[in-house]
């Protein structure tokens, strides 16, 4: 009786966050093909988010009077509320998914889910797991040109808004989307520090613990319920994204410069863990903010 099955498991052994209890409802969703070019009228969802995925080319928009771009290998996501008109250039291709997000918890449905100080530029994000996400979409709209009962395509929204939704770093997240206020209370102290130290390169050992009035061993559970990972990954992600804020905020300012102001040893060594971090080096990310301006 021995060695008669060979198992290859899956199980979930994260810590999760609490935004995943959020469930995506999704209504409809789009290939889109542009025609030629012009701008869409400007509009507002008001009970939906939309979710857009670049295929072929740039994709342009404003969102409320910013004007952003998103290309291949990038979504953007957009929440309710938000003035949104689509600039349409011929030859592009993209897709666009709108959906609501329920609480089950609440059973009720949130209308936003980022922090009011997140920038419509902060919007976009590099997409996770980029073959999986590949085969995802396929299946997707595989699915609706075969007119599948609508449950799978839903089925299959759901785990790529999963996967999406997991991209955007906590701090940048409205945490009392879940009705969870010690995890927000948590949060705003946490961020706080970081903002203290972000320019240091570094948190001074245990000034983190020192100021929650935690042990170090609280502090290390704490920062998996909010970031989903350790202390020092947490501040280097959350640096990160700062920097990346005031490169889109200051795309005048050479990668010397910032690698300095934001105390790492030379702009080489910058530039690797910028890349290592988002997928691209710093430098792509100025250039294509300053062919916007």
């Amino acid at each position: 009786m021995e060695n008669i099955l060979q198992v290859q498991m899956f199980a979930d052994k994260s810590l999760r966050m609490p935004s995943y209890i959020l469930h995506p409802v999704l209504m409809d969703f789009q290939q889109v093909r542009s025609v030629k070019n012009g701008n869409w009228q400007l509009h507002t969802h008001f009970k939906d988010f939309e979710l857009i995925m670049p295929v072929n080319g740039d994709y342009h928009s404003s969102l409320d009077g910013v004007e952003i771009s998103c290309v291949p290998g990038e979504f953007l996501l957009i929440q309710p509320g938000q003035k949104h008109q689509d600039h349409i250039h011929s030859g592009k291709n993209f897709y666009a998914f709108h959906f609501q997000l329920l609480n089950p918890e609440k059973n009720s449905y949130v209308s936003s889910i980022f922090s009011d100080a997140v920038s419509p530029s902060e919007q976009i994000m590099q997409i996770p797991e980029a073959d999986f996400c590949s085969q995802i979409l396929d299946l997707l709209f595989i699915s609706g040109k075969q007119q599948l009962p609508f449950s799978v395509s839903e089925g299959l929204f759901l785990a790529l808004f999963r996967l999406l939704a997991g991209a955007f770093p906590p701090e940048l997240v409205m945490q009392n989307a879940d009705g969870n206020e010690r995890s927000n209370r948590l949060l705003r102290q946490v961020t706080a520090i970081f903002n203290t130290y972000m320019t240091d390169g570094e948190l001074p050992p245990g000034i983190v613990e020192k100021k929650l009035g935690v042990s170090s061993r609280t502090w290390h559970r704490i920062s998996h319920e909010l970031f989903g990972n350790s202390p020092r990954n947490a501040f280097e992600n959350f640096r990160l994204l700062a920097i990346r804020s005031f490169m889109l905020k200051n795309p005048s300012v050479n990668i010397k410069e910032i690698a300095y102001r934001f105390n790492f040893s030379d702009p080489f060594y910058f530039s690797r863990v910028f890349r290592r971090h988002f997928g691209y080096p710093p430098s792509c990310l100025r250039d294509r903010k300053k062919s916007e301006l």
